[in-house]
């Protein structure tokens, strides 16, 4: 599928599509998600990423994007000596928890913070650490 993707982008001129040699292998992909005992779609959840290019990580249609991936890692506590993961943003944030349909009040509880601080992180007033954003995304496995 890969090639097919580089030939419409050479059609339309653009370059073709090429893997950052900091792209886990695919085998790598399939084996964490594995050892971790979650479906496609909430492994794609936890890597900040759709369950459909989560799909084309595992066939080995797309590489996987490095900085997701690290993302993804130390969501779930595979990595402790990869470079940390950057803060989320506020999209992401709000994003994550419309999507389990929970209230600003569960979240906040949930993440051991007051609701007013949950809404200073949703509205980008503040950074929430990676380290409560790992532990946040983790009570959902």
């Amino acid at each position: 599928m890969a090639c097919l993707y580089d030939a419409m982008n050479t059609l339309r001129g653009r370059p073709a599509h090429a893997a950052s040699p900091l792209a886990p292998p695919t085998s790598e992909v399939i084996a964490a998600r594995k050892a971790l005992g979650v479906s496609q779609a909430e492994a794609a959840f936890l890597a900040g990423v759709g369950t459909r290019t989560w799909q084309r990580w595992e066939s080995g249609d797309v590489a996987a994007n490095p900085l997701k991936w690290v993302a993804f890692l130390h969501a779930v506590g595979l990595k402790d000596n990869a470079p940390p993961p950057p803060p989320p943003t506020s999209v992401e944030i709000l994003r994550a928890r419309a999507k389990h349909r929970i209230s600003v009040e569960a979240a906040a509880k949930m993440a051991d913070v007051p609701p007013s601080r949950w809404c200073e992180w949703e509205a980008g007033h503040a950074i929430m650490d990676g380290e409560t954003w790992r532990k946040w995304l983790k009570s959902f496995i």
